[in-house]
């Protein structure tokens, strides 16, 4: 096979985050090259490139050959030999190396009967800048399966990207227009579509005379498609077909709360707070508090030995208090430009966040303020925060995908409430990649 350096070198790029870290499998770290294609997976994703240079079937170790490749002149050919029984040899220039030949056809079959066939054309710039945002709130436990994915909720009027970890809910519609029905995308297949977009080549067509403005605001679009098991992505030579997560996503809808008072803020202005007191919160509980009144916020923090306060005007508010997670309230606000409107009702019922683009509900901590109750008076509180949540998760018919798996997220609220009465802040814990045959 010859082909350019960059070329080679780019296609290697595109296709590194599908090879897994660490897997039983080593012919997995290989991208396979053969038959006008360049193929990568981890069982769960398979990423195919077109690629015409590649004709006779041929494994590289993606990391190795990337390695080779990051000192040799982008314009170079590069010649890649390989024989049964022979080392692979990639010859570019004066610069020649050997690698360890694995037999192309132990690479996991490619494709299938099975295999869903693109459907729809849809605006890839909308559905994978709103399944970026989602994956952000997914659960990064594995004992929930469905909120380790991004739920896709189409509608012939609208569709929602919904990503929940069972102590945040984030909903953002989308232009999208399809028959009704729901998918579960996993949190992975996400992180593998978002690098790919981002890197990947734009394939834009616009009206000849469209104009500069006109190239600008084209939209770049996406071959979409799907089964009862699978999804496929296709643009501009790129396809990606990755699993489904199988289950039910909980009633999303039906979790986002409608407190009366609500107030207006400048984003950057609390952030800005945030990040004034964040020393401090870290060193203790990683909890904030806020407290308004009179257009003023007042943003304060405790250690154990210390705290921190600040505050900043409102645009729009009455009265109010309430203890939400660090690290939670800096995710959502590092981006916000604008002006968001939060709502809540009482310190401990959830508190619900606004800004024109997407919904966000977050579960309040618990701490002790002047005037509350007892500990124990504020386990019966939080106890009925669940039996409300619980009251909201009843089964409903969602078109296209059946009965929604009733209490999912209500069983994580429950969780999430008792450790609001006991005073513990949930710790995050690491992904773990959950594999499935392609």
């Amino acid at each position: 096979m010859q082909i350019q350096v960059r070329k080679l070198r780019e296609t290697l790029a595109l296709l590194a985050p599908v090879i897994p870290s660490k897997t039983p499998l080593p012919i997995l770290s290989n991208s396979y090259f053969g038959h006008g294609v360049a193929i990568a997976t981890n069982l769960e994703v398979l990423v195919r490139i077109d690629l015409p240079e590649a004709e006779e079937p041929v494994l590289l170790h993606n990391k190795a050959v990337l390695d080779l490749l990051k000192n040799v002149p982008g314009d170079m050919v590069a010649e890649i030999f390989s024989a049964r029984d022979q080392p692979v040899t990639i010859v570019c220039g004066a610069v020649k190396a050997t690698y360890h030949r694995e037999d192309p056809e132990e690479f996991p079959p490619v494709g299938g009967d099975e295999d869903p066939k693109v459907q729809f054309q849809i605006d890839g710039d909308k559905l994978v800048d709103g399944l970026s945002m989602a994956v952000q709130y997914a659960a990064t436990e594995t004992t929930r399966p469905v909120l380790n994915a991004v739920c896709f909720s189409i509608a012939e009027d609208k569709s929602e990207v919904v990503g929940a970890d069972g102590f945040r809910l984030f909903i953002k519609e989308l232009p999208i227009k399809l028959p009704p029905a729901t998918i579960l995308i996993p949190a992975d297949t996400v992180h593998i579509l978002e690098d790919m977009w981002r890197k990947a080549p734009k394939d834009i067509q616009p009206d000849l005379d469209a104009g500069i403005v006109g190239i600008a605001l084209s939209k770049r679009m996406m071959g979409f498609g799907f089964n009862s098991g699978r999804m496929i992505l296709t643009w501009g030579g790129i396809t990606i077909l990755s699993q489904l997560t199988q289950g039910t996503f909980p009633a999303y809808q039906q979790l986002i709360p409608s407190p009366p008072n609500r107030i207006k803020l400048f984003g950057p202005d609390l952030y800005q707070a945030l990040r004034q007191v964040s020393k401090v919160a870290t060193e203790g509980s990683g909890i904030v508090r806020l407290v308004w009144a009179e257009k003023q916020m007042q943003v304060s923090s405790k250690g154990e030995n210390t705290s921190a306060s600040t505050s900043f005007p409102l645009l729009e508010g009455a009265e109010g208090r309430i203890a939400l997670n660090l690290s939670y309230l800096l995710q959502y606000f590092k981006d916000k430009a604008g002006i968001v409107e939060m709502a809540t009702s009482t310190p401990s019922a959830p508190v619900l966040l606004l800004d024109g683009r997407s919904t966000v509900v977050i579960m309040p901590m618990y701490v002790q303020w002047e005037g509350d109750p007892p500990k124990s008076e504020a386990v019966t509180q939080a106890e009925s925060i669940v039996a409300e949540v619980e009251d909201k998760t009843e089964p409903e018919q969602v078109p296209g995908v059946g009965q929604v798996e009733a209490g999912m997220v209500a069983e994580a609220e429950q969780a999430k409430a008792k450790t609001i009465a006991e005073g513990e802040q949930p710790k995050p814990k690491r992904k773990r990649k959950v594999k499935a045959k392609v």
